[in-house]
Parts: structure tokens; C-alpha cells; sequence
């Protein structure tokens, strides 16, 4: 049997009212949040390869073995463009919105005809930091 301020406690709280809310699903908010910082990294690691293919050609590094020739800076592009497009398979993120966030056209029209393009070691490496830390963002692990 309920004492008499537990019966007066439920007589009191019977007469706040009740509302049911509906808004955003919160895991939903969260997901988008690491979409959209996922794009942005995407996006400057992109344009910051882009500045060094750039910069490469303006110093005259054509040598295709040098270190930090266009040809080295264009597969570390593609292996950036090949990333997206894993992206796009595991966690549903659109190379092409991401492409027209960052205003970046692809390295190749089709990258399924990258395979042989790709890689020296360096590059390999490349994509799969990249991709860990892409994945990393995505997924909202810790640290990269």
C-alpha cells in the first residue's frame, strides 16, 4: 500500500502535462557531422595534392623518378580518387557530391581503369593512411 506522500507524489505528477516530441533522429545528425567532415578532409587533402602537382611543374621536375615529380603527386591524386570511390562502396559516401563540395574533377573519367596506374609503394601507402583515416572519420573512432 502507497504511503500518503507517494499517493500525493502520483496525484501531482498525473497533472503535468505530457508531449511527445518529434525531430532529427540524433544518430542521424551524428552520421551526417562525420559525412561532412569526411568530405572537407577529402577535399583538402585533394587540393593540397593538387598545389603540389602544381608546384612540381613550376620547378621543373619532370623526372618521373624524382621524388617529387607530377607523375609521383598525380598517383597520390589518384590513389586519393580511388579512395573515395572504396568509400562509396563500404559507407555509401557519393564521389560526386563530394567532387562538387570540393570543386575537384576526378584524376581519370573512369578510375576502374586505374588498377594498372597504380601504385608505386609510396602510393599504396598513401591510400590506405587515407583510407584508414577516412574510414576513422566516418565511422566517429577516436583519433586517426
Amino acid at each position: 500500500m502507497a504511503t500518503k506522500d507517494e499517493q500525493a507524489l502520483l496525484e501531482l505528477s498525473s497533472t503535468i502535462p505530457k508531449f511527445n516530441y518529434r525531430g532529427p533522429d540524433v544518430k542521424f545528425s551524428g552520421n551526417l557531422g562525420r559525412m561532412i567532415d569526411a568530405a572537407m578532409f577529402w577535399s583538402m587533402t585533394h587540393w593540397r595534392l593538387s598545389h603540389s602537382v602544381m608546384a612540381s611543374l613550376y620547378l621543373g621536375s619532370q623526372d618521373e623518378e624524382a621524388p617529387h615529380s607530377p607523375f609521383y603527386w598525380n598517383q597520390h591524386l589518384l590513389a586519393l580518387d580511388l579512395v573515395l570511390e572504396e568509400l562509396n562502396i563500404s559507407h555509401g559516401l557519393s564521389p560526386a557530391t563530394v567532387r562538387n563540395v570540393s570543386g575537384a574533377e576526378p584524376v581519370l573519367e573512369d578510375v576502374s581503369r586505374a588498377g594498372s596506374l597504380l601504385f608505386e609503394d609510396d602510393a599504396r601507402e598513401f591510400y590506405e593512411h587515407i583510407l584508414g583515416a577516412l574510414r576513422a572519420i566516418i565511422e566517429g573512432k577516436e583519433t586517426i
